[in-house]
């Protein structure tokens, strides 16, 4: 859950109800760029399964209640979104889940990971971590391999990848 300040600017309040929030997720100017991809790099390389489908849902999320703040919204108009990617292997079975809320105003932001695993394991980051940060991070620590790969490569063969 994170409170992005990029997706605010991009049109929420009186210029953002549901319809054109719709009418951006078909037209692909709505939706965390890659988290369908990257839900299907967790089921290749950790789950390590070869064939399996893809769908992502991104739903609006809308103000209950008029607000002030960073951007004034009224009651009913888009606040944020919440973008679902699921990975699905033979016969239907649910093997990867990447959920991502952007609110504005949100309340208790945090990055968490929650694996359904023995034992189950459940991390959780108060106040998340930048997403611009983190890139900025496995792209540094990335340059080590690169002398070492050969070809056309993938996330998945470099160290961090795993």
């Amino acid at each position: 859950l994170t409170p992005q300040i990029g997706f605010v600017r991009y049109g929420l309040g009186d210029r953002f109800d549901a319809r054109a929030f719709h009418d951006a997720v078909e037209k692909g100017e709505i939706g965390h760029v890659g988290l369908a991809e990257s839900a299907a790099l967790v089921a290749e390389g950790c789950v390590g399964i070869e064939e399996y489908e893809v769908d992502e849902d991104i739903l609006p999320l809308l103000a209950e209640e008029d607000a002030e703040g960073i951007v004034p919204v009224s009651r009913g108009q888009v606040v944020g979104l919440h973008h679902e990617a699921r990975v699905f292997a033979e016969g239907g079975r649910e093997v990867v889940r990447l959920e991502l809320t952007i609110a504005l105003g949100a309340e208790d932001p945090r990055d968490e990971v929650t694996l359904d695993a023995e034992p189950p394991v459940r991390v959780v980051v108060p106040g998340g971590i930048s997403g611009d940060a983190a890139t900025a991070h496995a792209v540094a620590n990335a340059v080590p391999a690169l002398g070492e790969l050969r070809g056309i490569g993938s996330v998945l063969d470099l160290p961090a990848g795993r």
